[in-house]
């Protein structure tokens, strides 16, 4: 068994969130509520939310969302409507990969970001803000006037695959390997 660093682990969530649509996510705020209701009740939390206008918002999944764009994991395709982009795999065949990742570092996160995804990815945008700004751990923290919950991870996450397989997946999602490569 191997382990990965916790910015690894943001950056497999993510592009498995991201991979989880099927035609790529339409705006980053509806990929932030999908991913607030698939991590909310689970014991690792990737990202930290707080409250802001538009409900749950995590600065943290916005900024690696950034990152795999730079990296060239993802694509953001501006929507018709003119507002905000769409974000997808740049290879969608990738998804086989990310999805047995996620089934050897965290199942049950898996299930729940699969289940989020189902349920809320696809709710028309009003019906999804109604969604965030009605639930309930959301409202204490706007009542409270504090985070709705912080980024919960060890430095290292376990991991259900090689050390050299860990290793693979490391450089694979470094921001820093991918831009040396490209210099080379």
């Amino acid at each position: 068994m191997g382990t990965i660093s916790k910015d690894t682990f943001k950056r497999l969530v993510l592009l498995y969130t991201i991979g989880r649509f099927k035609d790529g996510v339409y705006g980053l705020l509806r990929l932030n509520k999908v991913a607030y209701f698939g991590l909310k009740n689970a014991s690792l939390k990737p990202f930290g939310f707080k409250c802001d206008l538009y409900g749950p918002h995590s600065g943290d999944l916005d900024t690696i969302n950034e990152q795999l764009l730079s990296m060239n994991h993802t694509k953001a395709t501006p929507l018709e409507s003119g507002q905000g982009n769409k974000y997808s795999l740049t290879d969608k065949k990738s998804m086989r990969f990310y999805s047995l990742a996620m089934s050897h570092t965290h199942a049950k996160l898996k299930e729940k970001i699969n289940k989020s995804v189902e349920t809320y990815g696809y709710l028309p945008e009003e019906e999804l803000l109604k969604k965030a700004h009605s639930d309930p751990e959301y409202l204490e923290a706007v009542a409270k006037g504090i985070d709705i919950f912080e980024e919960k991870l060890p430095p290292r996450i376990p991991v259900d695959l090689s050390d050299d397989d860990c290793e693979d997946l490391e450089l694979g999602l470094d921001p820093d390997f991918i831009s040396a490569m490209r210099r080379v």
